[in-house]
């Protein structure tokens, strides 16, 4: 098992350490288990995210302003 880690570069890390790489599998595992889908029976979640985004851009747009 291998596991890349980008750093905000273009310079990517690179690991085959089994404990590492094993926590980074679980920690998506856990991810992927607490996400829920964005198709069309979630349409509900789905606005009420991009609402609340939006939300929040616009009052960082009036903050700078």
């Amino acid at each position: 098992m291998v596991c890349y880690t980008l750093l905000n570069t273009f310079n990517i890390m690179e690991t085959n350490d089994k404990h590492y790489c094993q926590n980074t599998k679980d920690w998506i595992n856990l991810l992927i288990q607490k996400s829920i889908c964005f198709s069309g029976q979630s349409e509900k979640y789905r606005n009420q995210y991009l609402n609340t985004s939006l939300k929040l851009c616009d009052e960082l747009v009036s903050y700078l302003q």
